[in-house]
Formats: structure tokens, C-alpha cells, sequence
């Protein structure tokens, strides 16, 4: 809990007449009640998102069984890991307004050409539909190119990360844990169907091809 110091004392539960000084008691018990619960709120909530995210990394850590997924192509048809099984597999996690997932399609595709025996598989997080398509029609994407419809599962236990939020310590609130989705997000997966690594490198870079050349020999 926040110690009740007196310059949070003064600033969040001091009421005084400026001519009698005379203190207003239930001011004070509203306040000293706001701040408790405001801290046990956040610590709450910090408990909460911390073990959500730890039984979500334990099921997406490295040598874990991929997870079940069930995305559909333009064309209707879904895809399944056990489709994929016997092939290396790089997922791709990204949307239409992330910019830098944009920035990352023609690597992407670079990745399709240079290793055509693995499967390259897009799948867009993107809310609308429409948006997914226009995308893909735009700049032309091939292959494997499925939607999660929003943020689904399993692309939010993939891209699931947790940060420390400091922002409202300068108004004396607590800091807290916060979850989020940062993507693009990578995941490499062996001919077995196990996650080689969640988080994997860029596209384009020598650790991922290293991992990837590893996985064929």
C-alpha cells in the first residue's frame, strides 16, 4: 500500500477552512477510503495480470506444443496445425494499421522465396474483414494468408506481453502491470508441431535463418 506521508496526506485527504483551520473529518475518512482502495484495486489488478501472463507463457514456451488454431483464407478454407505438421512453420502476427507490420510484408515474402519448403503463415489480427482483404489485394500477399477476426485466440496468447505502466506515479497513484499485444509477432514452430521459440527474430535476419536452417538439416 502507498504510505499516507504527509505531503499524500495533505494533498488527497486535508480539508482546512483557510480562516479557522478547522479540519473536516469525513473529508479526511472519504479520502483515506479512496486511497486504500485505489491501491488495493491496482494491486489487484497487478495479481491478476501477472498470472494471467504467466499460464499464458507456459503454454507458448519454447518446446510447447503449438497451439490449436482454426483461421480462415479469402477463399473460406481453414487451416489447422495439424495441417502443417511435417513443416517448418513461421507464423506471422499483424494487421493492417500496424505500419510496421506493413513495412515487414515484402520480407515476408522474401522469406516465402528463400525457404519454399517451410510454411510462411500470415495472419492478420485486423477487427474488420475489409480491412484484411484491402491489405493483402494491395500489396499482393501470397500464400498462407489467414484472419483471426480481432485480436483472437490463438494470436492473444502468442503476442501476449506484459509491461510495467509508471505513468501515475507523478499524480501519486500507484504504478501498475498492464497486458498487452505488441505486434508484429513471430513464432517458429518444428516439424513436430512444437514452438521452437515464441518471439522469434525478424525476417531477413541471420539468427531466424540460422534457426530456420537448423530446423532443415
Amino acid at each position: 500500500m502507498i504510505p499516507l506521508t504527509n505531503k499524500l496526506i495533505n494533498k488527497y485527504i486535508f480539508a482546512a477552512n483557510k480562516q479557522t483551520m478547522v479540519f473536516n473529518k469525513r473529508f479526511i475518512l472519504l479520502g483515506l477510503m479512496l486511497l486504500f482502495i485505489t491501491d488495493m484495486d491496482a494491486q489487484v489488478m497487478d495479481s491478476t495480470n501477472y498470472y494471467i501472463f504467466k499460464n499464458v507463457q507456459s503454454k507458448t514456451s519454447d518446446g510447447s506444443p503449438a497451439l490449436e488454431m482454426d483461421y480462415a483464407s479469402m477463399e473460406g478454407k481453414k487451416l489447422s496445425m495439424d495441417d502443417l505438421k511435417g513443416k517448418v512453420v513461421f507464423l506471422d502476427f499483424w494487421a493492417s494499421y500496424c505500419g510496421y507490420c506493413v513495412s515487414q510484408i515484402p520480407e515476408i515474402s522474401k522469406l516465402q522465396d528463400k525457404y519454399p519448403n517451410i510454411a510462411v503463415v500470415r495472419v492478420s489480427v485486423d477487427d474488420r474483414e475489409s480491412a484484411w482483404i484491402n491489405a493483402s489485394e494491395k500489396h499482393e500477399i501470397s500464400g498462407y494468408n489467414l484472419w483471426a477476426d480481432g485480436m483472437s485466440y490463438p494470436a492473444n496468447n502468442y503476442t501476449l506481453d506484459l509491461f510495467y505502466f509508471d505513468a501515475n506515479e507523478a499524480n501519486g497513484l500507484p504504478a501498475s502491470f498492464e497486458l498487452s499485444n505488441p505486434i508484429p509477432g513471430y513464432v517458429l514452430i518444428d516439424q513436430k508441431g512444437n514452438i521452437v521459440t515464441n518471439w522469434a527474430p525478424e525476417p531477413g535476419t541471420e539468427e531466424l535463418d540460422d534457426l530456420i536452417k537448423n530446423l532443415l538439416n
